[in-house]
């Protein structure tokens, strides 16, 4: 709607603009004219146009990113399916860039180990699936205080990185994982994970894997066949 007063002619006139929070006026004023122009622009609805543009910041992401590594690296699962992640950030991350991002980032700083590390048996073999290890330093000083500094990086204290391998308050150190820490019912931890537990002296002293929770080679080597003894036929005496 335009809205026009008009008073008496002149030759010169000045500008002055002047906004509300719903309409934006222009007032042309001169000695002996003045104009009220009402331009009917609601600055809410360019404010809500540039924010569906923008739904999200550099500083907002920044912020589900630190949500991410948190959630993983001291989480009480030390080992995790793709499918256990993608569950614990559900309710973190909507956005599979971002999360695929955060975890490319624990991989590359070795916070996360990528491996085989879930198995199963059919008839034909042994089958793997990959899963994520929480990394871990070697038990020496310099080798912690490097693997510390990249926790730090995280915004993750190392008090807190060696508190998440109790599964609670309760369980102590070393603790023992077995088939029940598995979410996937159809997998069983692979041999690979076993040799990777016992040869870390970090590891070593805080994880002990069940071992009828791993599957190995030596689960699905065929039996020998069982030769059978041939019956004797009963043959009665000879009577006499």
């Amino acid at each position: 709607m335009i809205d026009i007063n008009r008073q008496g002619d002149t030759e010169s006139s000045s500008f002055d603009t002047t906004s509300s929070s719903s309409n934006n006026f222009v007032n042309i004023d001169s000695e002996g004219d003045q104009h009220n122009i009402n331009l009917n622009v609601d600055k809410s609805l360019i404010n809500s146009d540039e924010n569906n543009y923008y739904p999200s910041t550099e500083k907002d992401n920044d912020t589900i990113l630190s949500q991410i590594y948190k959630k993983l690296i001291l989480s009480d699962a030390i080992v995790m399916s793709k499918s256990d992640v993608y569950a614990k950030l559900k309710h973190v991350a909507t956005s599979p860039r971002i999360r695929e991002q955060a975890i490319n980032n624990l991989v590359k700083d070795k916070l996360l180990v990528v491996g085989d590390w879930f198995s199963s048996k059919n008839t034909k073999g042994i089958i793997y699936s990959t899963g994520y290890l929480k990394g871990y330093p070697e038990n020496d000083a310099q080798n912690q205080i490097q693997f510390a500094n990249t926790l730090a990086k995280y915004a993750i204290d190392f008090f807190d990185f060696e508190q998440s391998f109790r599964k609670d308050e309760v369980v102590g150190i070393p603790r023992t994982l077995g088939a029940s820490d598995i979410k996937q019912s159809k997998w069983l931890y692979s041999q690979a994970l076993m040799d990777r537990a016992l040869s870390s002296n970090f590891l070593r002293e805080r994880l002990v894997i069940d071992p009828s929770a791993v599957v190995g080679l030596s689960n699905i080597k065929s039996q020998p066949k069982r030769v059978r003894k041939q019956k004797k036929i009963y043959t009665p005496p000879d009577q006499k």
